[in-house]
């Protein structure tokens, strides 16, 4: 029995070099240091830890008709790691050869089928090992048990009796042993995979914040000649890169390193992965010198990794990582995957505060700013003629004008309820209509949270649209619709009349939404597409003679 321990030790500890040396592999690396692999990694685990087993098969003891051996080993780290997928493939490849190698012999029925369950039984205790805190204890006492069950079954299954109870005496406890350890001490060596890709990671996600902290002063001006260069000599001083180059759209920025002599700043984009990139707006990389696909045949530049450089949805340009090397490391493709979305996240924030600044602001301004003085001499008109034979009715109207122009020329907010929007639409149409009287008809259908934020003026302009070119110029006047429904995942305003309608010449000038055909209508369209892009929609629809409807789809 020692000297069948110490045997075991040295199987144990080839598995284990094994084992140490396939780890070095990117291929498993990337696997292994997953929490959830897809259904082909799992397949490929699968064979991968069957083959393991076959190897502990192969190195085995000979001993009474039976093989002492370290099988169990690939199938439960396969199980635990893998889960029932893994654990079952693994299992049934190690079981099958086991019985084929020996068929009919004393214990090959019985080792395969206990190799089968082990395999089984590791994958469904999977989701507790991965949860569990102390994974290397947890992997000990699943071998433990594991093993104990393969002698439980030799006894069973294997006859005669007497002969197979004679083995597992000399065989238990060494395999029981041996085998546990070494089942704990592959998972300490997977965990040590997980914990260095872990490391790695960390490292260059800290260091893509510290190139990000350095090259925002530079980013926030857009990608720009000057802001390109800034920000790839930066990239340059801090990472191992033999080269770093940035592209707008079609020509390169920026190209500090090697290949500096060829890849001029100003000159369009050649090299194949820069064009797949900025086509695909997906990352590219290129391991050899032909998958870069630049044309200069005296270019030293071997290995790139290209990422898409985004305002949001739309691809800007891309940032060039490269290396006269093949060797393209794991940590590398983290470093660039944070650098993208860093710089994307800049330049969106960069336009955003541009559109801040020189967009929401001046059209909210200018449309805050309009006054429209014929408004204000009729409803002056209609308040003098009130004056004397409905005082009170004068004094409101007073009210609700100096609530009108209040809300127009003083809110600077940049979102205001829908509750106070409907107020300044309200303080308007009880102007009008106290002027129009029953020729002006208005419904309010609303159906959503009165506490929902919108743009101020966004609705407020077309209701006055709808009164002035509408049902104003309607000899018997007419109806206007204020319908604001709140669905899953956006809110509609829709805005219609029975007024005059437009014919189609007119009502395809007016949908170009420039200040020519009105600046309400036009300052209200340019400030939502400012605020939510093309996730917002604006529609108009107008029939001569039949009215008008304009309709607005913001997201939530």
């Amino acid at each position: 029995m020692k000297l069948m321990l110490i045997d075991l030790i040295y199987r144990v500890g080839f598995i284990i070099m094994l084992a140490l040396i396939l780890s070095k592999a990117k291929v498993f690396k990337n696997i292994f240091a997953k929490e959830n692999q897809n259904t082909n990694e799992k397949i490929f685990m699968g064979i991968f830890f069957g083959f393991l087993s076959i190897v502990g098969t192969y190195t085995g003891i000979s001993i009474s008709g039976a093989i002492a051996n370290t099988r169990v080993i690939g199938v439960a780290v396969g199980g635990l790691l893998g889960g029932p997928l893994v654990g079952i493939l693994s299992g049934a490849i190690a079981g099958i050869h086991r019985f084929l190698i020996d068929i009919g012999g004393f214990t090959s029925f019985s080792c395969s089928l206990s190799t089968f369950t082990e395999g089984v039984i590791a994958g469904l205790m999977s989701s507790r090992f991965k949860k569990n805190t102390n994974k290397i204890i947890y992997a000990l006492g699943i071998g433990l048990i594991l093993e104990t069950l393969q002698m439980v079954i030799i006894l069973t299954l294997a006859k005669p009796f007497e002969v197979a109870v004679d083995l597992v005496g000399i065989i238990g406890i060494p395999m029981i042993i041996n085998n546990s350890i070494g089942i704990s001490v592959f998972i300490m060596i997977i965990q040590n995979i997980k914990d260095i890709t872990s490391i790695e990671a960390t490292h260059s996600a800290k260091q893509s914040l510290l190139i990000a902290d350095k090259t925002l002063k530079y980013f926030k001006n857009g990608l720009t000649l000057e802001t390109a260069n800034k920000a790839a000599e930066i990239i340059y001083r801090s990472t191992d890169f033999n080269a770093i180059a940035i592209t707008d759209k079609s020509k390169i920025l920026a190209h500090i390193g090697v290949g500096s002599d060829h890849h001029l700043p100003g000159t369009f984009c050649k090299t194949a992965v820069t064009l797949q990139t900025l086509k695909s707006g997906r990352m590219t990389i290129a391991n050899t010198k032909k998958g870069i696909g630049c044309t200069n045949k005296n270019c030293k530049l071997v290995s790139s990794i290209v990422v898409p450089l985004k305002d949001g949805l739309e691809t800007k340009g891309a940032l060039k990582l490269y290396k006269t090397t093949a060797e393209i490391l794991a940590q590398d493709i983290e470093l660039a995957k944070g650098l993208r979305n860093l710089f994307s996240s800049q330049l969106e924030l960069s336009r955003l505060e541009e559109i801040s600044k020189a967009a929401v602001k001046a059209e909210i301004r200018a449309l805050q700013t309009q006054m429209n003085p014929h408004f204000l001499f009729n409803a002056i008109n209609t308040i003098i003629s009130l004056s004397r034979t409905k005082p009170e009715s004068a004094r409101n109207l007073l009210i609700h004008l100096s609530d009108y122009f209040r809300m127009n020329m003083q809110n600077n907010k940049a979102f205001i309820s829908l509750k106070e929007e409907l107020n300044h639409v309200k303080a308007y149409l009880i102007i009008e209509k106290a002027r129009f009287g029953e020729k002006l008809n208005v419904r309010y259908d609303i159906n959503c949270s009165m506490e929902y934020l919108i743009p101020p003026l966004s609705i407020q302009p077309l209701v006055e649209n709808a009164v002035k070119h509408g049902v104003n110029k309607k000899v018997d006047g007419g109806n206007i619709n204020i319908k604001i429904t709140e669905l899953k995942s956006f809110y509609t305003v829709e805005v219609t009349d029975d007024g005059i309608g437009m014919d189609n010449e007119k009502l395809e000038e007016v949908r170009k939404y420039d200040e020519s055909t009105g600046i309400g209508i036009s300052n209200v369209y340019r400030r939502i597409k400012s605020c939510y892009g093309e996730s917002c929609k604006f529609s108009i629809e107008s029939t001569i003679h039949s009215g008008t409807s304009i309709k607005m789809t913001i997201p939530k």
